[in-house]
């Protein structure tokens, strides 16, 4: 069965990666494209052209300003500074004659290019810019998104998603020069495979919200019954921000409508707030109803709790068994929806298995590692370490890193190689010291060694002729022959 698990989740992870089809351009050179839209509709999207002469001078305008390689760089474009809010105000009549007439359907009159936002991404690692969970953004209205540079060859590109599952990620040829024109509801994000990119995102707004930072659209669609504005507006008002009132009560209750709706998202959201009594009565028995629902429905998040929640034993299972059901939730989520804590666990289901998964487990953790799980960073430099001469640096980069992060488990394995001479010239007085830390940190594996060690050390001084370690090694003795 954990055979046709894994087989099941790869071949669902093979489902990403196609291109959306889109309509011939019209006259003014823009293609239109949807996606199907939780509670029924389509959220919109256009292919326009001439957006990335506009980014080129607002990329242009950046360097000069800040001298320096931006990375994950935001800016409101519409503020105190003058020369921004000149700058702002040319992105919008830019806009009006390109991008934002593909977008005439879903923006209000008046808009204005807000913030702007830069990412640099490069290939081989799990990166993106945009909402990779079906999340929507309350900072645009409309957002245009177009790669500045790219590397030739580059392989990878700009990708939408319908709903809150990976798998139905589709990636948006985008011809020389265009950009993507989106609205709030639509999930979207650029992801780098082999090669570099340098995307900008730029959020457009009513000029009045840009300069208050509020988001006026949401609550009359939230009100029409549009499920990605309720969650979006749920956001906002569970913060307080965005000019909002904090209401707890409201936001469960929107999150609670786009749940009903068939949101995905949502209802994982939902069964959180009835978790923990936010905004509503707790319920333990709802709330589990509520996250196996967002879980069949493909939620990531949702699929890692009740994995976890069967493990423990809190969620009852299928015919299958809770063991084999949780593995298959955790595989979907580690392999096909690629959450980082997931990844993590999966790493840990495999090594419990047999010998012939080490190098399932260890993939996972490396996976997990690189997104920053630094609990997987220790795991993994540990497999390393013992793997043999040729990985053993590798591995103590990752447990250096590790420690850095305070994984007290990183300090104990660092201890273990000192001990052992694994990388290191064999010191057990180092070791002692590590294992010290470890122990401080909080490891209880650490607590044992050092004592062990202790006791060998004493040991060892004794046979040495040390009066003083004689003594304190009879006395050792005698203790362990009490316990």
């Amino acid at each position: 069965p954990v055979f046709a698990v894994m087989v099941a989740a790869l071949c669902a992870a093979a489902l990403c990666g196609a291109s959306v089809l889109l309509p011939s351009p019209d006259s003014r050179g823009i293609a239109e494209g949807s996606v199907p839209k939780p509670g029924g509709g389509v959220r919109k999207f256009w292919v326009a052209p001439e957006v990335t002469r506009i980014a080129d001078e607002l990329w242009t305008a950046a360097e000069a300003e800040a001298n320096s390689t931006l990375l994950n760089w935001e800016r409101q474009l519409l503020g105190n500074s003058s020369s921004w809010t000149t700058l702002g105000k040319r992105v919008q009549e830019e806009v009006e004659a390109t991008a934002a007439a593909a977008a005439a359907g879903i923006t209000a009159a008046g808009c204005v290019g807000c913030v702007a936002c830069w990412a640099w991404l490069w290939g081989g690692r799990e990166r993106f810019i945009g909402d990779v969970l079906p999340r929507v953004s309350s900072k645009g209205q409309v957002t245009v998104m177009a790669p500045v540079l790219r590397s030739d060859p580059m392989d990878g590109g700009l990708f939408v998603m319908g709903n809150a599952s990976l798998a139905s990620r589709e990636f948006v040829p985008l011809p020389a020069g265009a950009g993507l024109v989106h609205g709030y509801d639509l999930p979207v994000g650029f992801e780098v495979l082999n090669g570099s990119a340098l995307v900008l995102k730029i959020s457009f707004v009513p000029a009045a919200a840009c300069e208050a930072r509020a988001v006026p659209w949401l609550r009359p669609a939230a009100a029409a019954g549009d499920a990605d504005a309720q969650v979006a507006l749920a956001a906002v008002v569970r913060r307080g921000s965005a000019g909002e009132a904090q209401d707890h009560t409201e936001a469960t209750q929107l999150l609670h409508q786009a749940a009903e709706a068939g949101h995905e998202h949502a209802a994982y959201l939902y069964s959180q707030a009835l978790a923990a009594g936010r905004g509503v009565d707790k319920d333990a028995a709802a709330a589990t109803t509520w996250l196996k629902r967002a879980a069949d429905a493909g939620d990531p998040l949702a699929l890692l709790q009740y994995a976890g929640a069967l493990q423990a034993g809190k969620a009852e299972a299928g015919e299958d068994g809770a063991k084999v059901e949780a593995f298959r939730l955790l595989a979907r989520a580690a392999t096909v929806e690629r959450l980082p804590e997931a990844q993590y666990r999966l790493g840990d289901q495999y090594m419990q298995m047999s010998k012939s998964f080490r190098k399932s487990a260890e993939h996972m953790y490396y996976l997990a590692a690189e997104a920053g799980v630094v609990r997987a960073m220790t795991k993994y430099g540990a497999l390393l370490a013992r793997k043999g001469p040729k990985y053993v640096q590798e591995g103590i980069r990752w447990l250096t890193q590790a420690q850095d992060a305070r994984d007290p488990e990183a300090t104990y394995e660092i201890a273990v190689l000192h001990e052992k001479g694994i990388g290191f010239d064999r010191d057990e007085a180092v070791a002692l010291d590590f294992y010290t830390l470890a122990e401080a940190q909080g490891s209880k594996r650490a607590e044992g060694s050092l004592q062990r060690l202790k006791y060998e050390l004493v040991r060892k001084m004794a046979e040495k002729g040390s009066a003083k370690a004689k003594k304190a090694f009879a006395e050792l003795e005698e203790l362990r022959m009490e316990l």
